[in-house]
């Protein structure tokens, strides 16, 4: 009996030995089973390192990207703004010259202001890149809703929410626990989220939040501030909502 052929899903997007966001999803699709599903091959256009190495990695990247193009059901590319939009860029000319279909996973959370602070060919340039996508994933409703009034037709556009591994044994809200947060402290990191994470396990009502204002001010703030520092707004501001938290605990 003869054994029907996985489809061979060619994947693109940063090296998986890199830190940061987008590395991390992609490396959660690899070791989440993705390969098991399907004939799955990740090539990482971007790396960590010099300016040489980083054009040699893309340069290799692009080698292997032609190989393996004739024998795709389907490009899924992990996209960014900035560098990884002009890498990204020419890996999705060379699928829609193939007639390959093509997923464009955006992941930028500053994709809006770049997007509407670029000029005219720049914005035509990445408008070209989303309509060779037969599918657009975003990472939120918000992000559907702005794709819809600015980018794509709705009818392309699907949200998948990045996904995370699951304790195997979840934490007690109200036991002591110290978290380290490893990211920039910026408002599109969403440091509200984390900050306020102090609060699992207990209702809103219950752990009354500080006005969106105080967040607003804590994140400019950190933005101007030294690297390894925290502004004073931000201690301030963590501080009460982690007392605000113990307290709600018995």
């Amino acid at each position: 009996m003869r054994m029907s052929r996985k489809m061979k899903v060619v994947m693109v997007g940063p090296s998986l030995k890199m830190q940061g966001g987008v590395a991390s999803v992609a490396k959660g699709y690899v070791q989440g089973g993705l390969g098991e599903m399907f004939d799955l091959s990740y090539i990482g256009t971007a790396s960590d390192g010099s300016s040489l190495k980083k054009a040699l990695t893309f340069m290799g990247a692009l080698a292997r990207f032609r190989r393996e193009l004739p024998s795709a059901d389907i490009v899924h590319i992990h996209a960014s703004m900035r560098g990884s939009f002009e890498r990204k860029f020419r890996i999705a000319s060379m699928a829609k010259k193939n007639g390959v279909p093509i997923i464009i996973h955006e992941h930028d959370g500053e994709f809006a202001a770049l997007f509407e602070g670029a000029d005219e060919a720049y914005r035509s340039k990445v408008l070209e890149f989303f309509a060779w996508a037969d599918r657009v994933i975003v990472l939120s409703e918000e992000w559907r809703d702005y794709f819809v009034r600015n980018v794509c037709d709705s009818s392309k556009i699907e949200v998948m929410h990045n996904a995370v591994a699951l304790p195997e044994f979840q934490a007690d809200p109200c036991a002591r626990q110290d978290v380290l947060f490893l990211g920039r402290l910026g408002a599109r990191d969403f440091l509200k989220l984390v900050i306020t994470s102090a609060a699992t396990g207990t209702s809103t009502s219950t752990v009354p939040l500080p006005p969106s204002s105080a967040w607003q001010t804590c994140a400019t703030s950190s933005a101007g501030s030294r690297a390894g520092t925290r502004s004073a707004s931000c201690v301030k501001l963590e501080s009460s909502v982690c007392r605000r938290a113990t307290r709600a605990c018995p």
